[in-house]
Order: structure tokens, then sequence, then C-alpha cells
């Protein structure tokens, strides 16, 4: 996994971000640098590249529990991490 370094980001704050959400988006996702979110002075959240951050206990806590349409059947049916790591083009 690669560590994110908040060192260099880029400080975001709540107005603009609302503002601004998909050029937000766009600068961190084209520089690799994460913004920090504010509000009124204070740190709320940090937005990264997804590149950036291992996203398996996300997908792990998703998995068994929300349903995912089966391409093959009309039912909702469950997947499983690695399919849905491959369905949104991620690498472990």
């Amino acid at each position: 996994m690669t560590k994110i370094s908040l060192s260099d980001a880029r400080i975001v704050t709540m107005r603009e971000l609302s503002q601004r959400t998909s050029q937000v988006i766009q600068d961190v996702c084209q520089s690799g640098q994460p913004a920090l979110i504010t509000r009124h002075g204070k740190f709320l959240a940090a937005i990264a590249p997804v590149g950036d951050i291992t996203v398996d206990a996300a997908i792990q806590s998703l998995v068994g529990s929300a349903p995912y349409p089966d391409e093959t059947d009309e039912s909702d049916a469950l997947i499983d991490a690695e399919t849905a790591r491959k369905q949104l083009g991620l690498h472990p």
C-alpha cells in the first residue's frame, strides 16, 4: 500500500468543495496529491486518488451485504471481493 503524504496536501474549504466539487476531484486525481477539507478552520476529511489507498476493506465490507445485479440472471445476486475488484477496475 502506498502511504498518502498529507504534508503536501491542498487545503480546501467546505464552501470551495461545495461550489467546485468536480474541479477539486479532478485536481486531486491529476496532481496525485490529496486535498484536506476544512470547515471553520477544522479538518473534516481528506480526498485522495483511489490508486493511493487500499480499498480492500471497503470491498470486503460490501461483499455479502450489498446486492449486485447478475448479468445472467434477473434476480439480485451477491458478488465476491475479487469479482467486485475486477468490475471496478481495481488491482490487489
